[in-house]
């Protein structure tokens, strides 16, 4: 009898584990998940078909400070026809986006990077950082 109630146990356990995973699993409905990378271009290929971003790795909250910063990492994406470039200029919830074009690309730009999940070389969205000019 122990036995039969131990059996009966695991059983429900494991539908009810594939029953929530059916629920949690993409079905192509929902949004495709993005991720993003920002940094200062470090170099562009003159064809228009890469861009090397220089990432600098962030400190974790509430980690004690390392005695030498960390070391920048160069990421390079793939542009094709597909990639869309635009300025971005504004405080947060004023922010302000143009269109631009690879060419409006330039070496030590600030750059954010969108790539999708399961192509991590491949950009989806390059967003051009302005920032606002100070007068002195």
């Amino acid at each position: 009898m122990v036995v039969l109630r131990l059996f009966t146990a695991v059983g429900v356990m494991v539908a009810l584990a594939g029953f929530t995973s059916a629920i949690g699993a993409d079905d192509g409905g929902g949004k495709k998940k993005h991720h993003a990378v920002h940094g200062r271009v470090a170099d562009m290929a003159s064809d228009g078909s890469t861009i090397t971003v220089e990432v600098r790795p962030h400190q974790k909250k509430n980690a004690p400070a390392p005695a030498t910063p960390p070391a920048a990492v160069e990421k390079k994406f793939k542009v094709d026809k597909d990639t869309k470039f635009v300025f971005v200029s504004g405080k947060k919830g004023e922010r302000e986006f143009t269109p631009a074009t690879f060419a409006d690309v330039h070496k030590g730009e600030h750059v954010v990077v969108v790539f999708r999940a399961g192509q991590a070389d491949l950009a989806d969205r390059v967003a051009i950082v302005k920032h606002k000019k100070t007068a002195t």
